[in-house]
């Protein structure tokens, strides 16, 4: 989308790190040579298999340790933490 290609193609950095799907790795590079840019491919396995949940989660606190949660920017992103972070903190007891 345009949010990733203006980051790939404007970003003020030294280095920017994608991690993806090897399908984009072609892309990637072919925009890398379009502005003059250099691109290392490295390559990790998957410490354990991602699998999509049978069916959604009805609250976040049925959240467990190593699910990952997708959000599709950096301010989605904090919300839903703060939202996790909510629902899954333990209670006060008064």
């Amino acid at each position: 989308g345009w949010a990733w290609t203006r980051v790939v193609l404007g970003l003020p950095a030294i280095e920017v790190h994608l991690c993806g799907t090897p399908a984009f790795v072609e892309i990637v590079q072919e925009l890398a040579r379009e502005i003059g840019d250099d691109v290392e491919v490295r390559e990790y396995a998957r410490l354990s298999p991602l699998k999509p949940q049978k069916k959604a989660v009805a609250s976040w606190a049925e959240i467990e340790a190593g699910d990952c949660v997708v959000a599709f920017s950096r301010k989605k992103l904090f919300e839903l933490k703060n939202e996790i972070e909510v629902a899954t903190s333990p209670r006060m007891k008064c």
